[in-house]
């Protein structure tokens, strides 16, 4: 939920929250101490900072590093959502194509980015 809110746009701390929230189910499991910890310790891993200065409350972004987690096909955004954090996906993917210690600059289609990150490995029974 946290990581699709985020892709989609840069949201408050509070917004960010309301998000996560939404992937809870039970009543009164988002209100607990132990729920805004955790929640706290993963937006820090997943999102930067980006504080505005002024009155305005900081915005957090989704950090290039998890990028590759977004879900086209995740069915808690709207169509306009969706598109604007495949946009915002695309920028931060080739964001983090540069900074992977390649010293070459590349262009668009000198790198295919997948979609989706590949599914994981499957059970030896299953092979």
């Amino acid at each position: 939920e946290l990581i699709h809110a985020l892709a989609a746009e840069p949201r408050s701390h509070s917004e960010a929250l309301h998000a996560a929230q939404g992937g809870s189910r039970r009543e009164g499991e988002h209100t607990s101490s132990g729920f805004r910890k955790v929640f706290g310790e993963v937006l820090r891993e997943i999102a930067s900072d980006r504080s505005g200065g002024g009155k305005s409350p900081p915005l957090f972004e989704l950090k290039a590093a998890v990028s590759h987690e977004y879900d086209p096909m995740f069915f808690h955004l709207r169509t306009s959502e969706h598109q604007s954090a495949m946009d915002c996906v695309s920028r931060l993917r080739k964001v983090k194509l540069n900074d992977s210690g390649s010293r070459r600059s590349f262009k668009g289609s000198d790198k295919c980015l997948p979609i989706v990150s590949p599914p994981p490995v499957a059970h030896p029974r299953f092979l």
